[in-house]
């Protein structure tokens, strides 16, 4: 696994009001315990895209067939990572919904 990635977990679980740091990252279903809009997801990608910017190397351990880190190249890495790890998409507004 990578070797630190608690910025970007830290950052996910802040966005749906979950402490990481209690969080149970060793359940093997842990992204399906709580839901953002599209809307939420949109606004983590272009976070993680500028993230990535500073942190090249743990984007390289990320995705290692990156051979540029130029936007587009970060844009995909985000929308990667958010596909296979990003909490479940709900429909509407959340304050209608349970977390």
């Amino acid at each position: 696994m990578i070797k630190d990635l608690t910025p970007i977990l830290t950052e996910m679980c802040s966005r749906v009001g979950v402490d990481a740091s209690t969080f149970d990252f060793e359940d093997p279903t842990w992204y399906t315990k709580h839901k953002w809009t599209i809307d939420e997801e949109d606004d983590f990608k272009v976070w993680l895209c500028r993230w990535i910017a500073h942190n090249r190397q743990i984007a390289r351990e990320l995705w290692d067939n990156v051979h540029s880190l130029d936007k587009k190249s970060r844009m995909k890495i985000a929308d990667a990572f958010v596909f296979n790890y990003g909490w479940s998409i709900v429909r509407g507004d959340l304050n209608s919904q349970t977390k």
